[in-house]
């Protein structure tokens, strides 16, 4: 993600209904609800997704990558890399 466009600190979080964003590189707007069923995400796994948000902005999410609006392009001078760690098992 772009360092410059988004706003510290950043709060990682789980989704909560209702919440919606632009994927990088989407067309739209899209629900989180929406994106799970077109990834065929199964419910089990929705209950504990995560999410970073600036402000009340989401700028991440887990498979969904960046929101477009805060995506590093190849000139960013400031670039923010989320990596999400295995639990080991």
């Amino acid at each position: 993600m772009d360092g410059d466009r988004i706003a510290f600190p950043l709060v990682l979080r789980v989704w909560r209904a209702g919440d919606r964003y632009q994927p990088h590189g989407a067309r739209r707007e899209y629900s989180l609800h929406e994106l799970f069923q077109r990834a065929r995400v199964p419910r089990w796994e929705r209950g504990c997704w995560p999410v970073i948000v600036s402000g009340e902005r989401i700028v991440w999410s887990r498979r969904f990558g960046a929101a477009d609006w805060a995506a590093a392009a190849p000139d960013s001078a400031n670039v923010v890399e989320v990596r999400e760690a295995g639990t080991g098992e």
